[in-house]
């Protein structure tokens, strides 16, 4: 017959307090992340539709522009999910973050590649 240690109600209720204050740190993280990235895809998308204001680019290569800034910027928003997962999903952590990194990184490169194409094709 093995006997477990009894842990006093007063660690229980610590670390019942510390999960769900993790929890909370986590969802809000989420949300500024997602709030934040809507607030930077207004000014990229305003940005994007004035970037062809001259007509010096094909309408193609202009839309081909708004559509890959959107996509980086719904894998950015993405990004927001594993970013506040990993505040509280202690098993999971070290993939949490790396799918973090990798999201935001695609994320940002995507417009980048993107402005780097419509810019090569303006005379």
């Amino acid at each position: 017959m093995s006997v477990s240690p009894s842990v006093p109600a007063a660690v229980k209720a610590t670390s019942a307090i510390t999960s769900t204050a993790l929890v909370v740190v986590g969802v809000a993280f989420m949300l500024a992340w997602m709030a934040g990235v809507v607030a930077l895809g207004m000014m990229a998308m305003m940005g994007g539709l004035m970037a062809n204001d001259a007509g010096r680019a094909s309408g193609d290569r202009h839309m081909g522009l708004l559509v890959f800034m959107a996509g980086g910027l719904v894998l950015l928003a993405l990004a927001g999910v594993p970013g506040g997962l990993a505040f509280f999903w202690a098993g999971h952590r070290a993939q949490m973050l790396w799918l973090f990194g990798g999201l935001a990184v695609a994320g940002v490169a995507v417009p980048l590649v993107a402005m780097w194409w419509f810019f090569s094709a303006v005379k």
